[in-house]
């Protein structure tokens, strides 16, 4: 018989050598790997899915997970075999105390798509002994999945682009799916950091990010209710299969942290990542130094018009519009005429204590459309006011709606919303352009325009009333110089038209404008490069269907006398469809003594597909006016 002491030092090392030894010291000894050859584990290694789930990088080198609580091997984050071995190696581990930390409950997406690939003996989907992963229980419900996209919110630089995240559809009652989960991806940024930390760390990765899992109506709380932001739903066709390895693979990712780049892997580069895991065609295909939320979107489009013309089974099912809380609002307050909407807008700025007589005048089904508007905005401004709205905001619609009983019910009546196409319908943002210039002192001289996103008021892309230009560049050829001259940059450029639809007490009725950049001076001696920065406001109108029209007092600072202006400016902007016109006229200060001098801008865009549209450009920035014609080219 062995001695004691050696006894004791064999029921050590034998289980050792089983957990550290894969393949042990001779032919007989048991495998944690099961049956599966090292070749095959190798090539499983290499499988674009297995990194995918590891979030390694396009290069494969190391995961772009900065948590150390994904990995099973110390070795994970840089060896995809070595973690591999140990996943399959817990697979085969007895179940420890606390099942809900063993790997198998903690990486379901890992098995089940390792299921698939190899014998994993007695493997079921979502094991019942992992009680959080059980009572989380969405794979069993979730019918669908879509990808949203909500508009941009100038309000926050962050969101400037706009936003998107997944939903999870459970096709519950209420028509929203307010209580369907959703996925989004954003930076962990600190309270009370100001704008311009916030931005230079954005753009340099100085923020760790992660996945969040939130109701629907949180979203729809913020984005609809709060910011007045539309959304877009893009309803994905998965397989069982395909969706059940993406919500099995949310749990495995929502909390652990990522590096966070505001222009590049950020919210839509991210989902593009995990849309790659169960999604064969590739998803995030050759990014460019940038990536944008409108550029996922474009890419599903493509894949779908791809698998359509290959008569495959379609990517996209559909798209639908959520149109804001505003834009609902406004097309219920529509039903009032003139007169009954000063009389909302006075009880609006009273205490609602005589409402009753405020409206005395108006027949009984007046009196209820009007009641009926003001318990729908009463609703709004409770929705907007969170969890804590104001004790004066519900004693408000008490008395609204204490009037409203004492009158018969009525059907609520309801109005159609103009309902505006995806951004994915027009051109892509990006866009080069080529033409000519002509002055009447140099004559013509070649052009060349670049922006990588452009949103312009004439264009095919841009959103109700809204233009953002970002980089923008012109670059002229001198024949008779034969010289290369910058004609006109934008670092910025944003115009805003807010043209509400009906006038109500408490909404923001303002419009207003900004850039950064500047024009060369035609005419000038040396034609120096005018560097400006400017700001206006004012206000903006809806004529019918086809044109707007807008007031503004622009203030400026330039790098060329006068280096302050003053300038006052109308503006008519028409839709025809393919044609889009845009035109301002304006007297700028010159001087000291109040002399002002006219300015004018015109522009027409001819729209001849989604990436190509003729342009002609016309204006006077300095002694004489100078136009253009380009043909531009729009692409992804």
């Amino acid at each position: 018989m062995l001695p004691m002491y050696v006894r004791q030092l064999l029921l050590w090392v034998i289980p050792l050598g089983v957990l550290f030894c894969p393949f042990g010291a001779s032919g007989d000894a048991p495998s944690p790997y099961g049956d599966i050859p090292s070749e095959e584990l190798r090539g499983l290694a290499g499988d674009p899915t297995w990194l995918k789930l590891l979030h390694y990088s396009q290069d494969g080198k190391r995961s772009t997970v900065l948590s150390e609580d994904f990995f099973l091997s110390p070795e994970g984050k840089a060896d995809p075999l070595a973690e591999l071995k140990a996943t399959i190696a817990a697979y085969f581990h007895p179940w420890a105390g606390n099942r809900d930390q063993d790997p198998r409950c903690r990486f379901p997406a890992r098995y089940y798509w390792l299921s698939h690939e190899v014998s994993l003996p007695d493997f079921r989907p979502g094991n019942p002994g992992c009680r959080r992963f059980e009572k989380w229980a969405i794979p069993e419900t979730v019918q669908s999945v879509s990808v949203m996209m909500v508009s941009g919110y100038l309000g926050n630089p962050a969101s400037t682009f706009g936003h998107a995240f997944l939903k999870f559809n459970t096709d519950s009652p209420d028509d929203a799916g307010l209580f369907d989960l959703t996925l989004s991806y954003g930076a962990l940024i600190p309270e009370g950091e100001n704008t311009f930390t916030y931005v230079l760390k954005g753009l340099f990765g100085g923020y760790e990010a992660g996945f969040s899992d939130r109701y629907f109506y949180t979203k729809d709380l913020v984005y609809s209710h709060t910011e007045f932001r539309d959304i877009w739903e893009y309803h994905l066709n998965l397989t069982d299969y395909e969706q059940k390895l993406l919500i099995f693979h949310l749990w495995e990712i929502v909390g652990k942290k990522f590096q966070y780049f505001f222009l590049r892997e950020n919210c839509a580069y991210k989902l593009a990542e995990l849309l790659d895991i169960v999604v064969p065609d590739e998803v995030l295909k050759n990014p460019k130094v940038w990536y944008l939320p409108v550029d996922l979107f474009y890419r599903i489009i493509e894949i779908d018009d791809a698998r359509r013309e290959r008569s495959e089974s379609p990517l996209l099912l559909n798209v639908d519009y959520v149109p804001s809380s505003q834009k609902k609002l406004y097309s219920r307050l529509q039903f009032l005429d003139s007169k009954m909407m000063a009389a909302l807008n006075g009880i609006l700025e009273s205490d609602f204590s005589s409402i009753p007589g405020q409206i005395a005048e108006f027949d009984q089904e007046q009196q209820i459309l009007i009641l009926d508007a003001l318990l729908d905005y009463q609703q709004y401004l409770l929705v907007v006011q969170g969890n804590a709205p104001s004790l004066e905001t519900e004693e408000k619609r008490r008395r609204v709606l204490a009037a409203r009983f004492g009158l018969p019910p009525q059907p609520v009546k309801t109005a159609a919303i103009r309902e505006l196409p995806p951004p994915t319908s027009g051109s892509p943002p990006m866009t080069i352009g080529i033409g000519s210039g002509h002055t009447e002192e140099e004559g013509s001289y070649a052009l060349l325009n670049w922006s990588p996103y452009k949103n312009e008021l004439v264009g095919q892309n841009s959103l109700e009333g809204d233009e953002l230009v970002v980089l923008d560049l012109s670059v002229g050829f001198q024949q008779k110089n034969r010289s290369f001259v910058i004609d006109n940059f934008s670092l910025i450029k944003i115009i805003h038209l807010n043209t509400i639809p009906v006038k109500i007490k408490g909404q923001n009725p303002w419009s207003w404008q900004l850039r950064l950049g500047g024009d060369r001076m035609h005419g000038e001696t040396g034609e120096p490069l005018d560097i400006a920065g400017n700001f206006g406001a004012g206000r903006a109108w809806r004529l019918g269907t086809v044109f707007t029209a807008y007031a503004m007092l622009d203030l400026a600072g330039h790098t060329e006398l006068p280096y302050f202006r003053i300038k006052p400016e109308w503006g008519l902007l028409g839709d025809f469809g393919r044609i889009k016109l845009w035109g301002h006229w304006g007297k700028e200060t010159t001087g000291h003594a109040g002399e002002l001098n006219t300015v004018w801008e015109g522009k027409m865009q001819y729209n001849l597909g989604s990436q190509y549209a003729l342009k002609i450009n016309g204006h006077s920035h300095g002694n004489e006016a100078a136009y253009s014609f380009a043909l531009s080219y729009f692409w992804k």
